[in-house]
C-alpha cells in the first residue's frame, strides 16, 4: 500500500510539471494538468451587428472542452477584450453556463451592446480560461488563441416577433391536382422597430445552418409588408419541384428596416404532396411490360391533372399508369377488373386495365376527379400536306391531297426543301391538325419514321432537298418519310433478259408543286417497268395497258426506236406514264 501510495504522489507530480511546461498559460502550483483546446463558435473574424430591440436575446459563444490529467471537469470563464489588449484587465469576464462546467457562454444582446457602445472601438477579441482545483493547488489554461469579434450595434431596433403558422415540425399536405387554389399561409407576429417600416422575407433552406445559400426567398404578402406569406397548393408545388431537397426545409422569417435585419428563429416544415408532373402508360405491349423509358409510352399533360394521348392498342392488351418511368412505385389501374368499354369513365384502381379490341385510342386520365377513359379512335378518311418545304406553304387551303393506298394509309409524292418543315391535315383546316411526336422521330438509311401525334407535336421534317414519298399509317399511328429516285428497267434496254439486271435513270424535273421524272433512251423491242432507288421494293407497271400506273403491275411492252419517256406521280391527277417517240 505504501509503495501504490508513493507512486500515486509521483504521477500528480509528474503532471503538474508537465502542465508547468506551457509558459504561455498561467499553471499556478500543482493543480491538475488541463489540455488544450480550441475556439469554436462565433468564428475568427466573425462581425455581429448588435439589435437594440431585441435586448435580452440570447447570444452563445462555444469551444473545446478541454480534457484534464486526471479526468476532473474544469471550470471555465470566458474573456472579451478590445483587440491589441492581453486580457490581464478584461471588459468582460464571466464564468461559462452551468456554474462554469459548459464549455458555452450564453450572453444576451445588451450586454455585448453596452461594452460595443463603451468600448471606444468595434474590433474585440475573446477567448475563455480553463481552471481546475484540487488539494495540489489550480492551474489555468486558456485556449489555443484567440478569436476576433467586430461587434457594432445597429441604429435601427426589430423588436422580437414570434412565428405562429406552421407550428414546428408541422407536416403540410400540398394537392396541386384536386385543390390547386387552397391556400398554404405562413404567418408570425409583426415586429416593432424604432426607426422605417418592416418588411419581411420568408427564407428556406435544405439545413439548419445553411441560410447562407438558401434554396427559396419570398418576400412576405403586401409587397413584403404583412406577416403572413400566402402560397397556393399550386404554387408552392411548383416552386419544390425547382429545388432539392428531402422530405422537407427548414425556414425563418427575415425583419429588415433599413440596412438591419433580424430573424428570431428557425422552424421545420414537412411536405406531402399529391401532385402528377408526368404519367406513363406500361403495358403487354411496351415489350411486354418493359418500364424502362424508352419503352414507356408518355401522355400528354394538358394541365390541371389532365394527362390525353392517342396510343395505339392492340388486342387483348392489358395495361397500367405509372408515375414515372423504370419505377413501380406510384402506379394507378383500374378499380373494376372487367375489359374496359370505349367512351366510358373509369375510377383509378389497382387492377390492370384491360382492353378488348384492337384500335387507336384517345387515352384521357383526370386525377382532378380520379377517373380514365379510352375512347376508339376513328381514322380519318381523307388526308392534306402542308408546310413550308412543300409547293402549299403554311395555308391549309393550298394543301394536297393524299392518295388513298389502303386501308387508314395514305401516300404522296412530293418534291420538299429543307427548313420549316411539314404537317398532315384531316381537312383543309387547321383543326385537327397532325404531326410528329416529339422525341419519336429517327433516320434508318436516309429513311424518317416516327410517330404521329395531334397534341403537343413537332413538325415532322427533311434533311436534305429532294423528292420523297410519304405514307401515313392510321392502324399503327406511325409515318414514314422515303427519298425516292427512278431508274427504267427491262428486257427492252439490252434486247435480252440481261435488262433486267440494273435500270437507267430518270431525272426529275422541276421542284415543289412537280411530280415529273423523265428520260431520253433507245429501246429494243421487249418490256420495261419503273422502280425505285435500285431494287425491287416499290416499281410501277401498267396492268390492262391504259396509262395509268400500279404498284407492281404489268411489264409495259414497248418497240425498238428512241423515246422520251415520263412518269407522273401527281396525287390529283393519279400516277401515270407517257412514252413519246422521238
Amino acid at each position: 500500500m505504501k509503495i501504490l501510495h508513493y507512486i500515486f504522489k509521483l504521477c500528480i507530480i509528474t503532471l503538474v510539471f508537465a502542465a508547468c511546461d506551457n509558459e504561455e498559460n498561467e499553471n499556478i502550483g500543482k493543480g491538475e494538468s488541463i489540455s488544450s483546446f480550441k475556439l469554436v463558435t462565433p468564428a475568427n473574424f466573425t462581425a455581429l451587428t448588435l439589435n437594440p430591440g431585441t435586448p435580452q436575446k440570447a447570444i452563445v459563444l462555444e469551444w473545446e472542452a478541454a480534457k484534464t490529467g486526471l479526468g476532473g471537469t474544469p471550470t471555465y470563464r470566458f474573456l472579451l477584450d478590445k483587440a491589441g489588449n492581453d486580457f490581464t484587465a478584461p471588459l468582460l469576464a464571466v464564468d461559462a453556463d452551468n456554474e462554469g462546467k459548459s464549455p458555452k457562454v450564453t450572453l444576451t444582446m445588451s450586454t455585448l451592446s453596452n461594452i460595443a457602445s463603451s468600448g471606444g472601438t468595434s474590433d474585440f477579441i475573446w477567448t475563455v480560461e480553463a481552471k481546475t482545483v484540487n488539494e495540489l493547488g489550480e492551474n489555468k489554461v486558456k485556449a489555443a488563441g484567440s478569436f476576433a469579434l467586430k461587434l457594432s450595434v445597429s441604429p435601427t431596433g426589430i423588436g422580437e416577433f414570434t412565428y405562429a403558422a406552421p407550428s414546428p415540425n408541422q407536416k403540410l399536405f400540398l394537392d396541386g391536382i384536386r385543390t390547386p387554389n387552397q391556400n398554404v399561409v405562413f404567418s408570425w407576429s409583426a415586429a416593432t422597430s424604432t426607426q422605417g417600416t418592416v418588411k419581411y422575407k420568408w427564407i428556406a433552406a435544405t439545413t439548419a445552418d445553411g441560410f447562407a445559400n438558401p434554396v427559396l426567398t419570398l418576400d412576405a404578402d403586401n409587397n413584403g409588408t404583412a406577416s403572413t406569406l400566402t402560397l397556393t397548393h399550386k404554387k408552392l408545388i411548383e416552386l419544390l419541384h425547382g429545388i432539392t431537397y428531402t422530405d422537407g426545409l427548414f425556414w425563418r422569417v427575415q425583419a429588415t428596416v433599413n440596412d438591419f435585419s433580424y430573424a428570431p428563429e428557425t422552424r421545420f416544415v414537412w411536405f406531402e404532396i399529391f401532385d402528377v408532373p408526368t404519367l406513363y402508360i406500361v403495358g403487354s405491349f411496351t415489350n411486354n411490360w418493359s418500364n424502362n423509358c424508352t419503352d414507356a409510352i408518355q401522355l400528354t399533360n394538358k394541365g390541371g391533372g389532365v394527362f390525353e394521348s392517342l396510343i395505339n392498342i392492340p388486342a387483348n392488351a392489358e395495361f397500367k399508369f405509372v408515375l414515372t418511368c423504370g419505377s413501380w412505385d406510384v402506379n394507378w389501374g383500374s378499380s373494376t377488373g372487367s375489359t374496359i368499354t370505349s367512351g366510358t369513365e373509369y375510377a383509378f384502381g389497382g387492377d390492370n386495365i384491360k382492353v378488348q379490341n384492337a384500335s387507336g385510342y384517345f387515352v384521357r386520365a383526370d386525377f382532378a376527379t380520379g377517373k380514365f377513359k379510352l375512347t376508339a379512335f376513328t381514322p380519318p378518311t381523307d388526308m392534306f400536306l402542308v408546310g413550308g418545304s412543300t409547293s402549299a406553304g403554311w395555308n391549309p387551303g393550298n394543301s394536297v391531297k393524299f392518295v388513298k393506298k389502303a386501308t387508314n394509309v395514305f401516300e404522296i409524292y412530293a418534291y420538299m426543301e429543307t427548313g420549316e418543315g411539314f404537317k398532315f391535315l384531316q381537312v383543309q383546316d387547321w383543326a385537327g391538325d397532325w404531326g410528329s411526336k416529339k422525341q419519336s422521330r429517327s433516320v434508318s438509311n436516309g429513311v424518317i419514321s416516327g410517330d404521329l401525334a395531334q397534341d403537343d407535336e413537332d413538325n415532322a421534317t427533311i434533311d436534305a432537298s429532294g423528292f420523297y414519298r410519304i405514307t401515313l399509317d392510321y392502324n399503327t399511328l406511325k409515318y414514314k418519310v422515303e427519298p425516292m429516285a427512278w431508274g427504267i428497267i427491262g428486257s427492252a434496254r439490252t434486247g435480252n433478259d440481261a435488262g433486267w439486271a440494273s435500270d437507267d435513270d430518270m431525272t426529275f424535273v422541276g421542284g415543289k408543286g412537280s411530280y415529273k421524272w423523265t428520260k431520253t433512251i433507245t429501246l429494243f423491242n421487249g418490256n420495261i417497268k419503273f422502280r425505285a432507288n435500285d431494287g425491287w421494293d416499290t416499281n410501277f407497271g401498267d396492268t390492262g395497258a391504259n396509262g395509268s400506273l400500279e404498284y407492281g403491275g404489268s411489264d409495259i411492252a414497248v418497240t425498238a426506236g428512241t423515246y422520251v419517256i415520263e412518269m407522273i406521280l401527281d396525287p390529283i391527277t393519279g400516277y401515270k406514264y407517257t412514252i413519246t417517240p422521238q
